[in-house]
């Protein structure tokens, strides 16, 4: 019996097991064109992520600043210190003094569930104090935006003694409202239009009733970014010139109506002159590696009194504020000059306006 002869058909269905190179390539280009086309909406969702964990973190703080309201029926002071002449009219103080003893971050610690930390600090010391230093040197996360990867490093001090070289002052992104134009002025305390629920040198923290404003129009912490340089100040928690931020004002305006409004609104662009930050010790300066960020970009300071540092974050479009009733909000680059300014004053008679 001669053997069957096998279906052409079938032999070419049996060597049919690959796909050609021209298939290969189509796959590809069509896995590549879906990959192109989902990976904005990961990266958005990312983002948003980020964005409300942040948001949530900064409600955290706010919290925390609640709490201790409530205990001690008033707001942590801007900062503490040993100056003999504080009580002076000054309107100035030194960013860099060895006098100061504790920002607010310092004394709201307890309430962030960091009480082991705050237990090792000793108020009555400097905050270059070797102790003192071991305590500001430690990463606290609810103090961190996921947004900004700056703020896992640290501030080198250059009036530190402990001689530790990875830094002395950790890095964060939440900041208080240290007046609505100069940082560290007296002369701003002392005028009702530019009080803030924070003051350094008056070592001054807001009693809510004293927000006639409404403690739901009255910001008392924001975000601030911060740069990838330990000579940088910008967010450091632990030292009064870094852990608090301002809007700076327009003395000059073109337009009569807007004198004495916020120049460093939200994100202001800092390659602005008149709306970079001005920190006491700023690495972010027109000669530096990064005079073209539009978000760091930074001058020392004319005066001691200004040391501005304005309220940023890496978010598309605004920045979260925390608000003197403990809430969150979310504030546009566009909210008006006037509003912004009205926002960080406590009693001026101005309500900002819902944007």
């Amino acid at each position: 019996m001669s053997p069957a002869v096998p279906d052409a058909t079938a032999c070419r269905s049996a060597r049919r097991v690959a796909f050609t190179l021209v298939e290969l390539l189509v796959v590809i280009a069509i896995i590549g064109i879906l990959v192109a086309l989902l990976l904005p909406a990961v990266q958005a969702a990312r983002a948003a992520a980020r964005r409300t964990q942040c948001q949530n973190t900064l409600k955290q703080v706010g919290l925390a600043l609640m709490n201790y309201e409530s205990t001690n029926k008033r707001l942590p002071a801007g900062a503490l210190h040993r100056d003999v002449y504080s009580n002076s009219n000054r309107t100035d103080f030194l960013g860099n003094s060895p006098n100061w003893r504790g920002a607010w971050v310092v004394q709201t610690l307890p309430y962030m569930e960091e009480q082991s930390l705050y237990d090792r600090y000793d108020l009555d010391l400097s905050v270059y104090a070797p102790v003192n230093a071991q305590v500001t040197i430690t990463p606290v996360l609810a103090l961190r935006c996921p947004e900004d990867q700056n703020s896992a490093l640290n501030f080198l001090s250059p009036n530190s003694t402990t001689g530790n070289t990875s830094g002395d002052f950790a890095k964060g992104n939440y900041a208080a409202c240290f007046n609505r134009d100069d940082y560290f002025s007296m002369g701003d305390h002392l005028e009702t239009e530019f009080r803030s629920a924070f003051n350094p040198v008056a070592q001054y923290g807001a009693r809510l009733g004293e927000i006639t404003d409404g403690t739901s129009k009255t910001v008392l912490v924001a975000e601030i970014l911060t740069l990838p340089s330990t000579g940088d100040v910008r967010g450091a928690w632990g030292h009064p010139a870094g852990c608090g931020f301002v809007s700076d004002k327009d003395e000059r305006p073109t337009d009569r109506r807007y004198l004495n409004a916020a120049i460093m609104t939200p994100n202001a662009n800092a390659q602005d002159l008149l709306r970079q930050d001005k920190p006491t010790y700023c690495d972010g300066d027109l000669d530096s590696g990064f005079a073209s960020d539009s978000n760091l970009r930074c001058s020392d300071p004319l005066q001691i009194a200004e040391a501005n540092i304005g309220s940023r974050s890496n978010h598309t479009g605004g920045v979260h504020v925390c608000l003197a009733d403990g809430s969150v909000q979310f504030i546009k680059n566009e909210i008006d000059r006037l509003n912004w300014g009205w926002m960080l004053s406590i009693g001026e008679g101005n309500v900002a306006l819902s944007e």
